[in-house]
């Protein structure tokens, strides 16, 4: 049942995103949560992605041999950080007000990156084909989603492009300083210690 709906909502993006971003919406029992909407719809397409990948039976024949554990978990790796770049953008562009007062329009648009982000899970499929074309697959299908995500946003928001562009950049910049961070401590420490050799 839920792989029934989760890939009637996918061929309804991948038809025509704008009319099913705004069924999805309108739809009363749609989940409210960006959790709710990721068990009901992404996870069971997520399922797919190890399944396929090691019963692909062209990756035995053409291409590299791929490790079962990169097989495995390389693309569930870029599928869920992608669904998380996009729940982080949803959060961001939810409470980018000042100051921040709910209203009932708003609390009604929620989860668009997160929902529009579909096709992404919705790749599994290709990776039977062959792993190197689920692996192309699924990052053209992560920068489409991207690109809807950003472009459907701004339309159901009532902004402009360049306005959800700086949430984006926003939203990659709350990801990557913290590794930023990290690996800054890390060569300082690294430094220190052969600094101190000497």
């Amino acid at each position: 049942m839920l792989l029934t709906e989760a890939t009637g909502h996918l061929q309804g993006i991948l038809t025509d995103a704008r009319a099913s971003l705004i069924a999805f919406l309108r739809s009363p029992d749609r989940p409210t949560t960006a959790l709710g909407l990721f068990i009901r719809y992404h996870a069971p397409l997520l399922l797919f992605f190890p399944v396929l990948s090691l019963l692909s039976p062209l990756r035995f024949v053409i291409g590299p041999d791929l490790h079962p554990v990169i097989l495995i978990f390389a693309p569930l790796m870029l599928a869920v950080g992608s669904l998380v770049l996009a729940a982080l953008l949803d959060g961001l562009i939810q409470h980018a007000r000042t100051p921040h007062v709910p209203d009932e329009s708003d609390i009604e648009i929620k989860n668009v990156a997160l929902y529009l982000h579909l096709p992404v899970s919705g790749s599994a499929l290709c990776f039977f084909i062959h792993p190197l074309l689920g692996f192309l697959v699924l990052l053209l299908a992560i920068a489409y989603c991207l690109y809807l995500s950003l472009d459907l946003h701004a339309l159901v928001r009532g902004k402009t492009r360049a306005e959800i562009l700086v949430h984006f950049v926003t939203t990659l910049i709350v990801i990557l300083l913290p590794l930023l961070i990290l690996t800054l401590l890390s060569s300082l420490w690294r430094s220190i210690q052969i600094l101190s050799e000497y």
